[in-house]
């Protein structure tokens, strides 16, 4: 399982998973995946693509958000959820208000759909 191998990479510096079109991606999928990122201590980058899961709702999201705000290395965060259509406005809102405690985030990109943000901030 993909948590079990993240679980031995404690020295991984940067991540990209793509996860695109894939029918077996759930919300408990991605609380999972996110307790195994937090065990990472030396994570600075996350690139994640859950592009037309069409399972993720915005239960998976916030669960996803709760793990990620405890990787204390985390400088950029790539995110797409581009097709994700059981994610509600209302998630979405809350996504953005939860990735705000993330206090060393310099670079983030969120991927919506129609909808693409980019953030970056200086040092």
């Amino acid at each position: 399982m993909l948590s079990e191998g993240l679980k031995r990479l404690n020295s991984l510096r940067f991540i990209t998973l793509n996860f695109s079109s894939c029918p077996k991606i759930t919300d408990r999928c991605l609380r999972n995946l996110a307790e195994s990122l937090q065990r990472v201590k030396s994570l600075d980058s996350i690139d994640l693509n859950f592009g037309w899961c069409e399972k993720i709702t915005d239960r998976g999201l916030k669960g996803l958000e709760e793990g990620l705000r405890r990787v204390k290395s985390l400088k950029t965060l790539s995110l797409n959820l581009n097709g994700c259509s059981q994610i509600t406005d209302k998630g979405l809102e809350n996504c953005g208000e939860d990735l705000k405690r993330l206090i060393f985030l310099q670079n983030l990109d969120l991927n919506f759909g129609m909808l693409d943000l980019v953030f970056g901030w200086d040092d």
